[in-house]
C-alpha cells in the first residue's frame, strides 16, 4: 500500500481539476501527480532509499506539498520540526531520529551552522538560490509511476510535541494511520469532491487531496492565527469561490472582529477552547453559516464533533455557567472510555482508541505519559479529566 495511491487515482480521474492554489499560482491534480513522480525519482536517483527519513523545512506552499508527497511516493518518511523551537529543542528532536536527507529553502540551510545534527545529514537539497554543499531541488519530468509499495505500518510522517518533562516526543504516523485519519476526518469535516477549502491547518490538505477537493493556501502568516490578514483572506475567498474553512477559534475571531468575515458556507473550528459567546456572535451575524466544532489532539484527530445548530439551549446555558465546553459525540472511528475512575469517586480521565489514534511515540519515548493497554488495545489518555 501507499497513501499516495489516493492522489494517483484522483489524478487519473480528474487530471485537469485544480488541486492546490496559493497566491499567484495553482496546480491541477494531473500536474501535481507528475511533479510528485518526478520528485520521487529525483530522491531515489540521488541515493535515497525506501524507508529513509527526509527532513523538510519549507514554508506552507505548493512546493512544500510537492516535496512532502514526493517523499511519501518514494516510500520514505517525511520529518518536520519547528525552526522557532530553539536550538536545544531541535537538537533533542533530531536526536530521536537522524534524518538521511534534507529539503529546505536557502534560509533554512543556515541552521546547519548551529545544529550539527542537520550538518551531518548526508544528502541536502535547496529550493532556490545558491547553497554550498547542497544540490538544487530540480527534478526532471518522468513518466507517471506507481508509488513505492510499503507496509501499512510503515512510517510516513514524523512531527514533534513536548512531553510533560519538556523533552520532545516524536509522533510517527504510518501510511495506514494517515489513511484511517482521512476516513475519520471525512466524517467530522464532511469532505466532498468539488468543494473549495481554505487551508490554515497544513496537514488537512493531504486529506483534501484524497477527497478530490481544491485547497487554497491562506494568504496570511499561519504561525499567528490571531493576527490573520482578514482583508487578504476575504479577497482570496472571493477570487477562488472558497466554500469552507477549518481553522482555530482565534482565526475566525479576528475576521469577525474586523467585520471582514468571508461569505463561506461552512466553518470547522477546534484546536483550542471554543467558547459559546464567539460562535453565537458569528452565527448571529451570519445566520446561514454552518458552524461545526471539532475536538481532537496531535495523537487523536478527530475525537468528537458537533454542529452548532445541534447545541440545545440547556447546553448553551451549561457552558455559559462554567460547566465545561461541549465537544459533541465521538466520531464513529473513535472508541472512548473513562480511565481510572473508581467507587471512591476518584476523578477519571478520558481515553480514546481507534485506527486513527496514535498507539505510541517513536522509540517509546513518552508512552508512559499517555498510553496504556486495555483489552488488548492501546489507548491514549490526555490531560482532560471528568
Amino acid at each position: 500500500m501507499n497513501l499516495i495511491k489516493q492522489l494517483e487515482s484522483r489524478a487519473a480521474s480528474t487530471p485537469d481539476k485544480v488541486a492546490l492554489i496559493e497566491q499567484g499560482r495553482q496546480i491541477s491534480y494531473g500536474s501535481l501527480y507528475a511533479e510528485v513522480c518526478a520528485g520521487s525519482a529525483f530522491l531515489r536517483d540521488h541515493g535515497l532509499e525506501k524507508g529513509d527519513c527526509i527532513l523538510i523545512l519549507q514554508p506552507i506552499s505548493i512546493d512544500l506539498y510537492i516535496s512532502l508527497l514526493s517523499v511519501f511516493h518514494a516510500g520514505m518518511t517525511a520529518m518536520f520540526i519547528d525552526p522557532s523551537a530553539g536550538t536545544a529543542m531541535i537538537r533533542n528532536s533530531l536526536g530521536l531520529r537522524q534524518p538521511d536527507g534534507f529539503i529546505g529553502i536557502s534560509k533554512s540551510h543556515l541552521l546547519r551552522i548551529t545544529i550539527p545534527e542537520i550538518r551531518r545529514i548526508k544528502r541536502k537539497f535547496h529550493c532556490g538560490g545558491f547553497v554550498p554543499f547542497s544540490k538544487p531541488w530540480k527534478p526532471a519530468q518522468v513518466e507517471d509511476s506507481e508509488p513505492i509499495v510499503v507496509q501499512k505500518d510503515a512510517a510516513a510522517l514524523i512531527t514533534f510535541t513536548s512531553g510533560s518533562t519538556g523533552m520532545p516526543k516524536a509522533a510517527c504516523r504510518s501510511h495506514g494511520f494517515l489513511i484511517a485519519q482521512h476516513t475519520a476526518l471525512s466524517e467530522s469535516l464532511d469532505f466532498h469532491a468539488g468543494e473549495v477549502d481554505l487551508i490554515t491547518l497544513p496537514i488537512f490538505a493531504i486529506a483534501n487531496l484524497a477527497s478530490g477537493m481544491t485547497s487554497v493556501i491562506a494568504n496570511t502568516d499561519l504561525r499567528f492565527p490571531a493576527q490573520v490578514d482578514s482583508a487578504a483572506i476575504g479577497k482570496q475567498c472571493a477570487e477562488y469561490n472558497v466554500t469552507r474553512c477549518a481553522a482555530s477559534p482565534a482565526f475566525f475571531q479576528k475576521m469577525h472582529h474586523d467585520d471582514l468575515f468571508p461569505p463561506l458556507t461552512t466553518i470547522y473550528t477546534g484546536g483550542a477552547p471554543v467558547f459559546p459567546h464567539l460562535i453565537d456572535a458569528i452565527q448571529k451575524t451570519h445566520p446561514a453559516l454552518k458552524i461545526v466544532t471539532v475536538y481532537g489532539s496531535t495523537e487523536a484527530e478527530p475525537i468528537a464533533h458537533i454542529g452548532w445548530a445541534d447545541v440545545s439551549n440547556d447546553d448553551h446555558d451549561a457552558m455559559k455557567s462554567g460547566k465545561g465546553l461541549l465537544v459533541g459525540k465521538p466520531v464513529s472511528a473513535t472508541k472512548v472510555m473513562i480511565h481510572e475512575k473508581n467507587k471512591s469517586n476518584q476523578i477519571g480521565q478520558i481515553a480514546v482508541t481507534g485506527e486513527h489514534v496514535l498507539k505510541g511515540y517513536l522509540n517509546g519515548i513518552g508512552d508512559e505519559e499517555s498510553k496504556f493497554k486495555h483489552d488488548d488495545e492501546i489507548w491514549h489518555v490526555g490531560r482532560i479529566r471528568v
